[in-house]
């Protein structure tokens, strides 16, 4: 794959001149609009710039704030046949259920459904090795809009094809 030029991020070259390149250049691999990503998160500051990040891509994420709703909407969206490409999964969520336990819960209906673990500690155990806990990678916050692109990049180029496009 074609690398992207991030390294004049924040320098001369703008967020949308670097939006725009990574666009051109993942294009040629999958659509982005193509993409169902379920975001599980209860911060509502986060929830704001990840939902701006991704539409500036042309995804238009599903946002649930507690795990039980974060399993209904994916049950949901299998149901009317949009299955769900990925999700970022909060690892702590404020009185409900977090980011693990309801990976734990989708394991039994969707096994290879790519989840991100998100979280600012990141000394938790999870955070230090998401694979042995069952999820694809994670995202420490906070994190850039080149860092959400590329987890976005590299978790959909290694799904089949037939799952996003």
């Amino acid at each position: 794959m074609e690398s992207v030029n991030l390294s004049k991020l924040g320098t001369n070259q703008s967020i949308l001149d670097c939006i725009e390149q990574i666009r051109n250049k993942q294009n040629k691999t999958f659509q982005w609009d193509n993409l169902n990503i379920i975001i599980l998160e209860d911060d509502s500051g986060v929830i704001n710039i990840m939902t701006k990040m991704l539409k500036n891509i042309g995804i238009h994420p599903i946002i649930t704030r507690e795990g039980r709703e974060t399993l209904e909407q994916i049950y949901t969206s299998y149901d009317q046949s949009i299955p769900i490409t990925l999700g970022f999964f909060d690892l702590i969520i404020a009185g409900g259920m977090g980011g693990y336990e309801t990976l734990q819960h989708l394991q039994d209906f969707l096994p290879n459904l790519p989840i991100i673990a998100m979280s600012g500690y990141t000394s938790d155990p999870i955070m230090k090795d998401p694979t042995e806990y069952g999820f694809f990678n994670k995202m420490e916050k906070p994190f850039s809009i080149s860092e959400l692109y590329q987890i976005i990049t590299l978790t959909v180029s290694l799904l089949p094809k037939n799952l996003y496009v």
